[in-house]
């Protein structure tokens, strides 16, 4: 084993996760703008002035900088935790997301048992205030539930609000104290428990916050708004289109619209205001006398009710649902996932490295990126079960030092126990590459194991060839468990010679990929369209192409599952030694090399330069 250890930063997101950057909502992969340094497999975006919401050590929510995004090709399992039916994040197979236990910030893993996560509960506005009183705000919030306008030659006339059985306080909390104002001028009950009201100021408000030729939308004002104004909005909000549910003799608070818009900007802002939630489709296609609207309820659940009670109800019988306020300890809220599952690893994932606490919301749950270290010279398991108790108390006490909280002190786990690794050499130089090693895995999270553990090496990337996958387990299989180092160059070697020679199924040596864009000039699409135009295939999302390098009539052809063998080797002529390089002298030179031989020799013969303390 090598005597040097690396450190290997783990755990990545899809680059459509949302993160609240500057005060607005934006994906992590918008952020990445350029590429300002490639350091090994990893491309770097730096970034200056972009702030971003956290939990900080203190369990506050604080403003820390975003220093930079990274991005990188994984070939790390890739999990989608479900909230719900809607909301989700994709976050690879590492301790990528975090929990709350014993008073102190846990890394988990999407796969472990019951993946309790800590779920952003607050987010800092940038504050501009309106000219607008709370009453003007409540007044805001019950009209995108229940209002409407009625307009004649294009300009707004009068309004209505859907006030039901609640006609009597709506007209005392809200209407009266706005005609007092001036904002409204007249208004008249309806006998169905509708009112219809009156007033340029109020009306002119409206269209231009929330009226649209569509239909309404969440006036973005308000989400800049002083808090006192949010809640106020959200107050009305909830009492028009809200309601109080008793599950298990405890409330719960819930806002539905049809629209999504509105519900994930009702999110946002009830984050503004401290307050968690989460929201879910009805898979039920909503109906009225038996006849289909097209359209499906969305509905935004608030289960803190105790960070809900300063927000509430304008309306008294729902009020009086939520209970008595009890006052939060902190500003953390633990999520339950609904389901997690396996998904394909697209082509880039993403971090985002934010001063001091290295953790960060995405799609409002929060995330980590954990720092993992090789270390050499640990005789035995129990050996390193001490080493953790022995590294824990010095960051304690490092902690302690600096005025850190012992509960938000850092931690480190012994993770997992090799008998032996294998580092693939960095390209370039001769030390070990980061973030690439494979290992015979004897131990992990208190469990025996005995198997070979891959990180960072091809095998499990969805666009590398069958033969490829094969060639590389066989090798580490040698390697590591048989302790055969030289029957694994050889065994390279041969399959090298057999691509060559095309003694090898056409399936087994063409080279998956998944195509995002059709737009984009590359082997993958330039065979494609070769592929539909010889043989008449059509990839569409379902079918991901497989490409083969040809001498002939193409210089590349892209082939599906389903292509028969026989009409491939009837139509084109394959570059075999183009495949063989692709296939295997690029993928095997670096781990040849990596035990001391050279590959150009191996190819041939089987010239040994430096073996001995590579594994």
């Amino acid at each position: 084993m090598s005597n040097n250890y690396e450190i290997v930063y783990g755990d990545s997101v899809s680059g459509e996760t949302q993160i609240k950057v500057n005060g607005k909502y934006v994906t992590i992969e918008s952020l990445f703008t350029e590429v300002t340094d490639t350091i090994g497999d990893k491309d770097y975006c730096k970034l200056n002035c972009h702030v971003t919401d956290v939990i900080g050590n203190d369990g506050r929510v604080h403003q820390y900088e975003i220093k930079y995004v990274m991005r990188h090709k994984t070939d790390k399992k890739m999990y989608r935790v479900w909230f719900g039916n809607t909301n989700h994040i994709d976050v690879t197979e590492d301790h990528s997301l975090i929990t709350f236990k014993k008073d102190r910030f846990v890394e988990i893993k999407p796969t472990d048992k019951s993946p309790s996560v800590v779920w952003e509960s607050c987010s800092l506005p940038l504050i501009k205030p309106s000219h607008y009183n709370i009453t003007v705000c409540e007044f805001l919030g019950f009209f995108m539930g229940d209002g409407s306008v009625i307009y004649k030659n294009k300009i707004s006339k009068y309004g209505w609000l859907a006030c039901g059985n609640d006609l009597e306080e709506i007209e005392q909390k809200l209407l009266i104290p706005l005609k007092q104002q001036g904002m409204i001028t007249s208004y008249y009950r309806k006998k169905n428990g509708d009112i219809c009201f009156s007033g340029k100021k109020i009306l002119s408000i409206i269209d231009e916050h929330i009226k649209t030729p569509h239909g309404k939308q969440f006036p973005q004002f308000i989400l800049n708004d002083t808090i006192q104004n949010q809640k106020a909005f959200m107050r009305g909000f909830f009492s028009a289109d809200g309601t109080v549910i008793i599950r298990d003799s405890r409330p719960i608070a819930k806002l539905t619209s049809v629209t999504t818009e509105h519900i994930i900007n009702a999110q946002r802002c009830l984050l503004n205001c401290g307050i968690p939630s989460n929201w879910f489709t009805e898979t039920r296609e909503n109906s009225y006398n038996g006849k289909f609207s097209g359209t499906h309820s969305k509905h935004l659940v608030v289960k803190d009710v105790k960070s809900f009670h300063p927000v509430g109800f304008l309306i008294e019988r729902k009020q009086k649902r939520l209970g008595k306020y009890v006052p939060k300890k902190n500003d953390i809220c633990i999520a339950r996932p609904t389901r997690v599952e396996q998904i394909e690893t697209p082509e880039y994932v993403y971090d985002i490295e934010v001063s001091d606490v290295h953790r960060f919301f995405g799609n409002h749950i929060l995330l980590h990126n954990t720092d993992s270290v090789a270390v050499s010279n640990v005789p035995s398991i129990e050996d390193g079960i001490r080493l953790e108790g022995k590294v824990n108390d010095a960051l304690l006490e490092w902690a302690r030092k600096h005025g850190v909280k012992d509960e938000f002190a850092p931690v480190v786990k012994f993770e997992k126990y090799f008998k032996k690794m294998f580092f693939k050499k960095r390209t370039g130089g001769d030390g070990a590459a980061k973030k690439k090693y494979v290992g015979h895995l004897i131990w992990k999270d208190g469990k025996d194991k005995d198997e070979i553990s891959y990180t960072g090496i091809e095998t499990k990337r969805s666009d590398t060839a069958p033969i490829t996958k094969e060639c590389m387990e066989n090798f580490f299989q040698k390697v590591l468990l048989d302790g055969k180092p030289d029957e694994a160059v050889t065994a390279v070697k041969k399959t090298f010679n057999d691509v060559k020679a095309g003694r090898v199924s056409c399936h087994a040596i063409a080279i998956p990929k998944a195509v995002h864009s059709k737009t984009v000039v590359n082997p993958h699409t330039k065979g494609m369209a070769a592929g539909t135009a010889l043989m008449g295939t059509r990839f569409d999302a379902s079918k991901k192409p497989k490409l083969l390098y040809c001498k002939s009539p193409f210089t590349e052809i892209c082939i599906d599952d389903n292509t028969d063998e026989a009409i491939i080797k009837e139509k084109i002529t394959i570059d075999y030694d183009k495949m063989a390089d692709r296939t295997i002298a690029q993928k095997m030179r670096s781990l040849i090399e990596s035990l001391g031989y050279d590959w150009n020799e191996s190819a041939h013969g089987q010239t040994k330069l430096n073996f001995g303390d590579k594994v």
